[in-house]
């Protein structure tokens, strides 16, 4: 199913899609990219598969969120070699590095707390990266707090529940949907990302148009959106 963004606007701050998996593009990543430039906050993430050359994976995700409208990347990382090594973890580590040094948005490290710990002193390093932990309570509630990997004392996103059936709530139909909460606001996730300028998308026309671009937006479908996550404009008729 595709996404449509107006069907609960006011319970979505922030939005992370696939982009990637392994060396394959998510045959959904381009059907949702326009819907998506609605939600203030967008990030891109690659399931990492540990049997597959990490640069290859790391060149194809780069190459596929490029000049997407993306404010952070993340890494997926929860499963293990084939062949019972760990020397994915190596590839892992260099795949963050690798995209780390050729965006100048976040990249952060998505896994579970039991899948660190289970690597021992192996693991540490993942502790090291911003996390966004993925954690499922039997009774998910946005407001408590993941079970932390050892050593560690913060998080920057939880991933809280899979959202089974959740998902005509979210505007993608009967999909399942990941449902996921900052460690903090809006303006804290804002502030933390680093975003200083808006967008405006204008649906019709399927493009992005950033605040340093001068262009007359002709639709009353065209939305822009500032810093602190509010609708600043809508462009009608004749405005710009």
């Amino acid at each position: 199913n595709s996404f449509d963004p107006i069907v609960n606007p006011d319970d979505i701050d922030f939005i992370v899609v696939k982009a990637t998996e392994g060396l394959s593009i998510d045959p959904k990543f381009e059907e949702f990219l326009g819907p998506i430039q609605t939600i203030p906050i967008r990030g891109a993430w690659h399931f990492f598969q540990p049997d597959q050359p990490w640069q290859e994976q790391a060149d194809l995700f780069l190459s596929t969120v490029k000049d997407k409208g993306f404010h952070f990347y993340a890494l997926d990382l929860e499963v293990n070699s084939s062949d019972g090594s760990t020397t994915f973890l190596t590839d892992a580590e260099q795949w963050l590095t690798y995209v780390d040094e050729r965006v100048e948005q976040k990249v952060i490290l998505q896994t579970g707390s039991y899948y660190i710990n289970s690597f021992g002193p192996d693991g540490d390093w993942m502790k090291e990266w911003p996390l966004l932990l993925m954690s499922y309570p039997l009774e998910p509630d946005r407001n408590g707090s993941p079970v932390l990997p050892t050593g560690v004392e913060d998080w920057k996103i939880w991933n809280y529940s899979e959202g089974r059936g959740l998902g005509a709530e979210y505007g993608v139909g009967g999909n399942d949907v990941y449902l996921e909460v900052y460690n903090g606001t809006p303006k804290d996730m804002w502030e933390w990302l680093e975003i200083t300028s808006f967008s405006i998308y204008d649906r019709p026309s399927d493009k992005l148009i950033h605040p340093n671009l001068s262009i007359q937006v002709t639709s009353p479908n065209g939305i822009a959106f500032n810093p602190d996550g509010t609708y600043i404009a809508s462009a009608g008729e004749d405005m710009v």
